[in-house]
């Protein structure tokens, strides 16, 4: 609890790899989070014996969610999983299970600040390997100043906005804008730039240099469709419609689409700090690399 606010954490769940990183940060915050909730999307039985051992060995803390889809280890599976995300004065925080660090503080910082904005509509923190995080960090000069396709945004968007704002069903970004201007080959296609970022912020880490990323609070007002490696939201705004995501694409429905049907804006608070091992498309160079086990190292010992 937190100002009188429940909190309850939900991921969904299938890769024991990354998993085994991510639960001790969540176990770390115990003191924070009331409830811990794993939306179960996996067909293979290594990954679902460990949720379940993991599950059993906290069950005062720990809720197993299953959906009987068609879908059931598939990216799409997770749309079905925020119509449990509804109580009032409870704040819901959605952490993909390849997150591999959460910086301390971070759920205390990120409570507090959806607390005191509730006029946003998603918050999220600063996300390492996120590529619109990356794209801001850029731009601060903070990460290489590499050109994106992201610059492009705005403009673009600017000129469909009128007609994505009509409520259609079942809507897709790629039925508006090409997927050069949705997606950014440079942080989010590529490994080896991934590679860098994360190895970088390890070194500043050990560093104690992890400040230069809290770059100051970032308003998405282009409705822009930043990745939802990790997001919070209250539980009232998400009754308002039932939890019901009306795309399997719950990223963009919930960044760009429902943002725009609703007149809400979504917000980084780049004062907390997270970081997300990949996006499919780099996960080949990513898994080739010793990334992965510095992680695993650097969440023993931070």
């Amino acid at each position: 609890m937190l100002k009188n606010k429940k909190i309850i954490c939900v991921s969904p769940v299938g890769r024991k790899r990354y998993m085994e990183i991510l639960f001790p940060y969540i176990l770390k915050n115990k003191h924070i989070i009331d409830e811990y909730h794993l939306w179960f999307n996996t067909k293979n039985s290594e990954d679902a014996s460990y949720i379940r051992s993991f599950a059993e060995a906290n069950k005062n803390f720990v809720k197993i969610i299953e959906n009987d889809s068609q879908y059931l280890g598939k990216v799409d599976n997770v749309k079905f999983f925020y119509k449990y995300c509804t109580d009032p004065d409870t704040i819901y925080i959605k952490i993909d299970d390849d997150i591999v660090f959460i910086e301390d503080g971070t759920f205390e910082k990120l409570v507090n600040f959806k607390i005191n904005n509730p006029h946003y509509f998603l918050v999220y923190p600063m996300i390492i390997n996120n590529h619109w995080c990356s794209y801001f960090l850029k731009e601060k000069g903070i990460i290489d100043n590499h050109s994106s396709t992201l610059n492009d945004w705005k403009n673009n968007f600017d000129k469909v906005r009128a007609q994505m704002s009509i409520k259609t069903s079942e809507p897709r970004l790629h039925h508006f804008l090409k997927p050069e201007q949705i997606l950014c080959n440079h942080f989010w296609g590529n490994g080896e730039v991934a590679y860098n970022i994360l190895n970088n912020f390890i070194k500043d880490v050990k560093e104690n240099n992890i400040g230069k990323y809290k770059i100051g609070n970032i308003e998405l007002v282009n409705k822009e469709s930043c990745s939802i490696n990790f997001i919070c939201w209250e539980g009232e705004t998400f009754k308002e419609f039932n939890g019901n995501v009306e795309s399997l694409e719950d990223e963009s429905w919930l960044t760009t689409f429902y943002p725009l049907y609703s007149n809400q804006t979504n917000c980084i608070c780049s004062d907390s700090i997270v970081v997300h091992y990949s996006f499919y498309i780099q996960r080949e160079y990513l898994d080739k690399s010793d990334i992965l086990q510095k992680y695993k190292e650097l969440c023993l010992t931070y």
